[in-house]
């Protein structure tokens, strides 16, 4: 079945945005479509059926039946959708059957991430997806392939064993899943057979084991006559890489991934359940450097080339053409490489000049397009373009583009600065004709003045893109950046700044992301002088009430005021946690002077402010107070408090690179904090600018993560917010340097083992 439509598609659920589109290939499964900008179903109201989803839970069957009622999608298609809750990490199998339409599939995470499609991976027009899910929510659509199509389905989600484990699992009722070692460029023959590793959802696979020395694009390919071969790819302690049904054509499955030095499981398994049979098992370590007549053409950066593939083009292991283009980066830039083609579907490769890998992206330009963003050393290098299938041919358009931008963070090139005041909003576009940042993002600056010190707020909001916001000063310096602190994928900052000159860059977390925004600076709801203030202790809750007998902000909403103490001797931890269900709560926490020294609206989740901050002894007043003007109701305000998170200057740390994960342990030998708690340290080096994922999980005690720059200026620190309760969880972008990552407890006496992982975001 082929889709020759792009179908895009917005939805609004609670405080999740799903954005992504649908758009089919020569094969069975759609691609996952690349970055774009959805267009927006409708407008959320509070009877929007694109706002309602109905829960459903692992191994769960739902009835459902599509309406005209339902949520419609702007392809003229309906949909359903349902809420799964994943508790812990699990490969999990959607199916979507229906006797009276083609059934279709989509998956998002409650980010809104698009985690993939599917319209007839469970045979003939039933749908299918297969992935591994961490903890967390994620939203499925129950969906038709044509527009219009009305009637019953039935969804069922199930938890398949065996896959996500270490290679020695197994569903109920299945066996041990040993493994079988298979090496680069070697052919497994093998039997999918009663005795192979039983999945929960009654599919069997066999697990092969994969050991790279060097980084590596590999080749993985699965045939049978026997029956619908599916691939899975995980890392050596069972998280998903990827998987495939029928990349190879026909029932045949295949992989291509550039993949690190380190352990991999490669699962032979079949799209039907209880299938049996014979296959065959290929990985090759692609070259890129063979081949008929793999003579290269120059291109330069800001240039475009044609070309054809043909038969008499340099041909890779896996069968495709490919025509290289040498590339020259005289000084470091950001570098995008386009390739489209309309006869083919176009897969782009980039190397060093000796051939080594360091990038590759099949479907990222939209559509069937290619497309790379890399931050380039100064160097010799070689742009393939090549096709996603063996033996296709065609002709192809490539284009190289240098963007703005040479080693400021916060922008580059002849960006022009708007203006903005106090208490104003403006309207904006980000488009491929602005400014660039380095990472490849579009941005937009806008310049403010300050005649006193004044504690502002900024608010970036888009429904185009997921907003990101940099603060800096007159000189360039980064004073504060933010992804999500206005609430979902809107940015917020607030600070307080000194007489002087700002600029407030509008960008986004995606590189490439474009569209309108929304951005606005206001003062804070800085605080006026309460007659009196009631004392709260630390590790006290209090319950109160706004109303409009209350001390009133500058800003017009009221506020209730407590004080409370930090004793001499240490500086503590302190976490703040405003809650309500009568309006969006906003917690303020000053110095007895009335200096703030944090506030928060929505970190606490769902509308529920948090502030978590390192405080030295002395004298502090929360104001408890409301995002709105004139907001009254109930709420519960809680204080709670640790030791210092004051990073020491251990004198031994571990190296930590992007994309690794490290298991430690907590004990009494470790470096000791000033509040007495222990940690250890790793050393993360950045070599260019990046969005980071650090998160820090323990079932032996409550973790809590900080990080520093290299001087050990503390940066950010995190203590619940990560996935399964009490997990810590950092998000940022760093520029190039070096890092200090703190693995931590909350509590003083915090001791055992530990988890810690480093992701490109």
């Amino acid at each position: 079945m082929r889709r020759d439509a792009t179908r895009r598609w917005r939805l609004a659920l609670g405080s999740a945005l799903l954005a992504a589109a649908c758009q089919g290939g020569d094969s069975v499964a759609p691609r996952v479509r690349a970055p774009a900008t959805p267009s927006i179903v409708a407008a959320a109201t509070e009877d929007d059926p694109c706002t309602v989803g109905t829960s459903i839970a692992v191994n769960q069957t739902i009835n459902g039946s599509l309406q005209s009622t339902d949520c419609k999608l702007d392809d003229g298609s309906y949909a359903d959708i349902y809420v799964l809750n994943v508790t812990t990490t699990a490969t999990i199998r959607i199916d979507m059957t229906s006797g009276v339409f083609d059934t279709y599939l989509l998956l998002a995470n409650s980010n809104g991430d698009d985690l993939g499609q599917d319209n007839d991976g469970g045979g003939g027009t039933n749908a299918r997806m297969q992935l591994s899910l961490g903890p967390g929510q994620y939203y499925i659509l129950a969906n038709s392939y044509a527009p219009g199509a009305f009637g019953a389905y039935t969804i069922s989600v199930t938890a398949v064993g065996g896959t996500s484990g270490s290679g020695n699992g197994g569903g109920p009722g299945g066996t041990t899943c040993s493994t079988t070692p298979i090496s680069l460029n070697q052919q497994a023959n093998g039997t999918l057979s009663t005795s192979s590793c039983r999945l929960t959802d009654g599919s069997l696979a066999n697990a092969h084991t994969l050991s790279l020395t060097s980084s590596t694009t590999v080749q993985i390919e699965m045939r049978s006559s026997a029956f619908d071969a599916y691939l899975i790819l995980t890392d050596a302690t069972g998280n998903l890489i990827t998987q495939d049904d029928d990349g190879a054509g026909g029932t045949n499955a295949r992989i291509v991934r550039t993949l690190a030095p380190g352990n991999y499981t490669i699962w032979a398994n079949s799209a039907s359940t209880g299938a049996t049979g014979a296959y065959t098992l290929n990985v090759t370590g692609l070259t890129f450097n063979g081949g008929i007549s793999c003579q290269s053409s120059p291109i330069g950066l800001g240039q475009t080339a044609s070309g054809t593939l043909s038969q008499t083009d340099c041909r890779l292991d896996d069968g495709s053409y490919a025509h290289p283009h040498s590339l020259k980066v005289t000084s470091s830039a950001t570098v995008q490489i386009d390739l489209r083609s309309s006869a083919f579907d176009a897969f782009v490769l980039l190397t060093d000049a000796g051939g080594a890998p360091i990038a590759n992206d099949d479907n990222s330009g939209g559509g069937t397009n290619a497309r790379l963003v890399r931050t380039l050393a100064a160097g010799d290098y070689v742009v393939w373009a090549n096709s996603k299938q063996a033996n296709a041919t065609g002709e192809y358009t490539l284009v190289i583009t240098a963007t703005a931008g040479g080693g400021s963070s916060t922008g580059g090139g002849t960006c022009s600065s708007g203006s903005l005041a106090l208490g104003q909003t403006v309207n904006g576009t980000l488009s491929p004709t602005g400014c660039r940042l380095n990472d490849g993002s579009y941005a937009s600056p806008y310049s403010f003045s300050l005649s006193a010190t004044t504690t502002v707020r900024l608010d970036l909001r888009s429904s185009a893109f997921d907003a990101n916001l940099i603060l800096a000063d007159a000189a360039g310096n980064v004073l504060a950046r933010d992804d999500d602190g206005a609430g979902g994928t809107d940015a917020r900052i607030v600070r307080s700044l000194p007489a002087g000159q700002y600029v407030a860059w509008v960008t986004t977390y995606a590189a490439g992301a474009s569209g309108a925004f929304q951005l606005t600076l206001a003062t804070s709801n800085s605080t006026t002088t309460c007659s009196s203030a009631a004392t709260i202790t630390l590790g006290e809750t209090a319950n109160g009430t706004l109303a409009t007998s209350d001390c009133q902000m500058s800003g017009g909403a009221y506020a209730d005021a407590y004080s409370f103490t930090i004793p001499a001797g240490a500086s503590r931890n302190v976490q703040l946690d405003m809650s309500s269900t009568a309006f969006d709560s906003y917690v303020i926490l000053t110095k007895a002077d009335g200096s703030i020294v944090a506030e928060d609206d929505n970190d606490g989740g769902s509308g529920n402010a948090r502030v978590r901050v390192a405080l030295a002894p002395g004298q502090y007043v929360i104001y408890a107070t409301s995002y709105s003007p004139q907001a009254t109701g109930a709420y519960q305000l809680m204080l709670t408090a640790s030791g210092s998170g004051a990073t020491e200057p251990c004198t031994q740390s571990l190296p930590l690179a992007l994309g690794q994960n490290v298991s430690g342990v907590l004990a009494s030998t470790d470096c000791r904090m000033s509040d007495g708690s222990f940690a250890d340290v790793y050393a993360v080096d950045i070599a260019q600018p990046v969005s980071v994922q650090i998160d820090l999980k323990s079932t032996a005690f409550d973790p809590f993560l900080i990080l520093t720059d290299a001087g050990g200026r503390q940066l950010a620190m995190d203590d619940d917010g990560g996935s399964e309760g009490s997990n810590a969880r950092i998000r940022t972008k760093l520029a190039a340097g070096r890092y200090y990552i703190y693995a931590n407890s909350f509590g003083v006496t915090g001791r055992g083992s530990y988890t810690l992982s480093l992701v490109v975001r």
